[in-house]
């Protein structure tokens, strides 16, 4: 991701916009499972920012899950502990 795009995904969450995109984030270095439509990412952050993963619909998750991110490493998992879950949207009554 480009420090451009890092920047504009930062000033979002800073106005709270980013709070109805519906973005999970993983600080640097860190290590993350979420799931998010019915899959769970293992995320691991070896970048030196702060990621945002968009979850906001299953066309975003699919796409963040199939990109090559430079210092992001991904791979599906099942939910152990200290996984971040992401709802569904409502379904149709």
């Amino acid at each position: 991701m480009s420090l451009f795009g890092l920047t504009f995904l930062f000033l979002l969450v800073n106005e709270g916009v980013a709070a109805d995109l519906r973005l999970q984030s993983v600080a640097k270095g860190q290590t993350a499972n979420i799931t998010a439509f019915g899959s769970c990412l293992r995320i691991q952050n070896l970048s030196d920012y702060s990621l945002f993963v968009p979850t906001g619909s299953l066309a975003e998750w699919k796409a963040f899950a199939a990109a090559a991110v430079p210092k992001v490493n991904k791979s599906y998992c099942s939910a152990p502990a200290k996984t971040k879950t992401i709802p569904k949207s409502n379904p149709k009554k």
